[in-house]
């Protein structure tokens, strides 16, 4: 494209024959550009789109099914989901996330249409081409701005930031019953990883007396935090008149001592 913008007639012949070189590949050659980009920052963001465009109208019919709410002060995501739905049918390149009106006097005001502050930078360089990145940008790139929304809801489900009001787990957009709720999640989960640590304990404790050898690389390999034999989300009934034994809290695997490495065998003449 720079040799046929420098070849030789007017800028009228210059354009043409640029035209002439991108002809119908202009998506094919913006998708290089951008994997290049991708290749050189050392992110995989910008290629998350094919695979998420095929997925589409799925996840949009599920994010319509749903009913997400923030479990935090910051509600900074739930509004990107709404200004996400009512952009579903939107086809351009760009979404407007500025409205622009002339109040009295001529002064311009300036409203935004969407919370962006929640954004990394990673996925700010491919949402908009603006830098410095603006407090109020005028418009981001939809495409990106779709895997980022979705991507961040499944980071946020994730780690508790995002739940779904109706499954159980949260009844009500209640701030102070979430908090609640997250907070038994909490102590339920350290509940078991005690529990596991102690009788995994006790299991090598019992192997150490029988004179078995523990090895290190054995122990690592171990988590405590195992959770496929229990419903955390369950009904559970307590005994308060049951009593816990006593926990021995000396118990341990002895590491193995490095192995010494055998002296030769003296060859027989």
């Amino acid at each position: 494209m720079v040799a046929a913008y420098r070849s030789e007639g007017t800028a009228t012949q210059r354009f043409a024959a640029i035209d002439a070189v991108i002809g119908t590949r202009s998506d094919t050659l913006l998708s290089q550009c951008e994997a290049h980009i991708a290749n050189t920052a050392n992110t995989y963001l910008p290629f998350l789109w094919p695979c998420f465009k095929s997925h589409r109208a799925t996840l949009f019919r599920l994010l319509h099914a749903l009913d997400v709410t923030a479990t935090t002060q910051d509600s900074g995501l739930e509004s990107a989901i709404r200004f996400l739905l009512a952009n579903e049918e939107r086809t351009g390149e760009w979404l407007t996330t500025v409205e622009t009106r002339v109040v009295g006097h001529g002064t311009v005001e300036r409203t935004p249409l969407v919370d962006l502050t929640w954004v990394s930078e990673r996925w700010w360089r491919l949402l908009s081409d603006v830098r410095p990145r603006p407090a109020y940008p005028r418009r981001i790139k939809r495409r990106a701005f779709e895997v980022c929304v979705f991507s961040q809801i499944l980071w946020e489900l994730k780690s508790g930031d995002l739940a779904v009001v109706g499954d159980g787990t949260i009844t009500e957009n209640d701030r102070d019953a979430q908090r609640k709720v997250i907070k038994y999640n909490h102590l339920v989960a350290n509940c078991v990883i005690f529990y596991t640590v102690f009788a995994m304990s006790q299991v090598f404790h019992g192997l150490e007396l029988a004179g078995e050898a523990i090895e290190d690389a054995a122990l690592a390999a171990l988590s405590p935090y195992i959770t496929a034999h229990i419903n955390r989300l369950g009904r559970y009934e307590l005994d308060a008149r049951r009593r816990a034994p006593v926990l021995d809290y000396t118990l341990f695997a002895r590491p193995v001592p490095a192995r010494q490495p055998r002296p030769p065998v003296a060859a027989v003449a």
